[in-house]
Formats: structure tokens, C-alpha cells, sequence
């Protein structure tokens, strides 16, 4: 199998209607924008996109123009530094701890199925690029890896309400019913507010001194191992459907 991952993992970004652009508010961002932002991000502190105690947190992520951006930065910046450590695999290593250090929230279902989509192209696209392998090795070989990789991306990548999700429970109902959307979110899904420091590593740890394993993590390792018996990588389709992640906040490094 020697198709690439860039030409596996393309996902298809629609136009938005005027009807969403009224109902949600969304704006989307283009590239050279995009670009400009974080370069602002980082003029003053150039370590940024290395640094892996920095959070990153996008409130309203769309379908990952800034997120997907961010990612590439981060993998290219802690893969560098990894090397320079002579880590085993610094592929692995980057694309690691450059997921575990992304939230990502958005309103609106199919934009968290999108974004969690383009997010895992960029990083399947980087490991295959830099560690010279295909997507049918990498699988073979990083069966575990793909699937916390899969199930982080779930965990941390969520359908949230923007003007809530970082307050105490009375200032977020406050806020969120600023919007006809946001009130809709309070009254059917409920504030549900984010922990950064529950990523997905330390949910599957404090699962595992339990001995559960995560239903999340046993769903994603079952994919990947159906689909090294199928070898049909050509056809790689995780169903990035829903989930709600952990509730609590304890707000750390946010950029």
C-alpha cells in the first residue's frame, strides 16, 4: 500500500449558508488571517510553539481553520526539539503531546466531527511523512498509539457552548442566554464546563489504576484492529460522532 496519507485523510469543507451564518454567527477565518494571528501569538514569545506546558484552547473552533494550524505548528516546533533530545520516535512523541495540549470546543456537531477529521489527517500526514513509513505500517506498528490518538481527539475536542464553558454555573446561564443558540445549548445540554487539566491521558490513567479500561479507548483500538485485519486504508472512516467530555474546571496555561 503506498498511498499517501495527504491523499487518504481529505476532508470536504462546505460553504456555509446565510441560514447558519444567522442561527450560529459563524465566521470563518481564512489562511492568510489565520496566519497573522498566530504569528502575533508568537512574536513575543518564539519558544511558544515548542513549549509543552502551553494549553491551547480554540472556544469556537468551526470546522479548524485556527486549530488545524495551531497543530501543524505545534508538530513541527516539539518534533525539532525531539529530535535534539534524540527521542526513539520524536514523530510519536510530537504528535503526542501536541494533541494532549489542544482543546477545541464549537456549538454546532458537524463543525467538532470536521475539525476532529482535519486534525487527524494533519497528524497521520506528519508521522508518515517523518518516520517513512505508509498508513498501513504506521497502524501495524502504533496499533495502541492510533487508538488513544482517536479517543483523545474525542475527548478533547467537543461540542460546547463558547460563552459558558469557562465559568461557574449562575455566570455561565447568564451568559449563554445572551444568544437564542447559546440559550437553546443551557436548556437542553446544560453548562458543561471544561477541565484542562482531564485531558485524556490523565483520564485513561485514573481509569487504569481502576482497571477500566475507557469504553472510548476499547471503541477506537476495535477500529484500528478491524481495520489492519481489512487493510483498507484507503477507505480509513472513524466515525467522529459526539461524545460529552469531562465536567470540572481547574484552568491552567491557556493560549
Amino acid at each position: 500500500m503506498t498511498q499517501d496519507a495527504e491523499n487518504i485523510f481529505t476532508i470536504p469543507l462546505h460553504h456555509r449558508s446565510r441560514e447558519r451564518i444567522k442561527e450560529l454567527g459563524e465566521v470563518f477565518t481564512t489562511e492568510k488571517y489565520v496566519d497573522e494571528m498566530l504569528n502575533l501569538i508568537a512574536k513575543n514569545n518564539r519558544n511558544i510553539w515548542a513549549d509543552e506546558n502551553v494549553i491551547f484552547f480554540e472556544p469556537t473552533c468551526g470546522h479548524g481553520n485556527f486549530v488545524s494550524a495551531i497543530i501543524a505548528r505545534r508538530l513541527k516546533a516539539i518534533f525539532e526539539k525531539a529530535k535534539k533530545r534524540k527521542e526513539k520516535k520524536p514523530e510519536l512523541y510530537a504528535a503526542a503531546n501536541t494533541v494532549n495540549t489542544l482543546w477545541a470546543i464549537d456549538i454546532d456537531a458537524g463543525n467538532i466531527r470536521l475539525c476532529r477529521e482535519r486534525v487527524f489527517s494533519t497528524i497521520v500526514d506528519f508521522i508518515v511523512k517523518n518516520s517513512e513509513i505508509d498508513v498501513g505500517q504506521l497502524i501495524k506498528q502504533n496499533k495502541s498509539f492510533i487508538a488513544h490518538l482517536l479517543s483523545c481527539l474525542k475527548w478533547q475536542i467537543n461540542e460546547n457552548e463558547a460563552l459558558s464553558a469557562l465559568l461557574e454555573l449562575n455566570q455561565a446561564k447568564l451568559q449563554a442566554t445572551k444568544t437564542i443558540v447559546g440559550q437553546r445549548w443551557i436548556e437542553s445540554d446544560k453548562h458543561k464546563s471544561i477541565n484542562f487539566d482531564l485531558n485524556w491521558v490523565e483520564y485513561f490513567k485514573a481509569h487504569s489504576k481502576t482497571k477500566i479500561v475507557p469504553i472510548e479507548y476499547q471503541r477506537s483500538l476495535k477500529f484500528i484492529t478491524d481495520l489492519e485485519c481489512s487493510s483498507r486504508y484507503s477507505d480509513f472512516d472513524f466515525c467522529f460522532s459526539v461524545v460529552k467530555s469531562g465536567s470540572g474546571r481547574n484552568r491552567k496555561n491557556i493560549a
